[in-house]
């Protein structure tokens, strides 16, 4: 391979994944845009399943200073987002572009072995 070529119809970020997992065997273990990661993300705190605030010390303080974190169940995961969302939320200007090749992306074969692959193309 000298390029992973992305279907162009393919444009919601998970059904990208998905390509590269049916096609080629190939599980995504980190996404990287301009420096930023995008794939995987770290999961929101979800304060739901803490127990109660007033059960701990560290909590009634954190109740006290109001500095408990907020948590948004709308923000859309990477996988329901498209190419473009992710680029535009990475910085990149795509206005000048015909294609975006990405070369900070991990994957992992069947196997569980790290693959090295040549930069990955997504026509626009």
């Amino acid at each position: 391979w000298d390029k992973l070529k992305v279907p162009k119809q393919l444009q919601n970020f998970g059904s990208i994944l998905s390509f590269f997992k049916e096609e080629h065997g190939l599980d995504v273990t980190a996404w990287f845009m301009n420096k930023k990661k995008v794939y995987p993300v770290k999961p929101k705190l979800d304060l739901s399943k803490l127990p109660p605030i007033d059960m701990s010390v560290a909590w009634r303080k954190a109740k006290a200073s109001g500095q408990v974190p907020g948590t948004s169940n709308e923000e859309k995961q990477p996988t329901d987002k498209t190419i473009f969302e992710l680029v535009q939320e990475a910085g990149i200007d795509i206005s000048k572009h015909v294609r975006l090749v990405f070369d900070e992306v991990a994957f992992i074969n069947r196997e569980g072995e790290h693959v090295a692959t040549p930069p990955v193309c997504i026509e626009l």
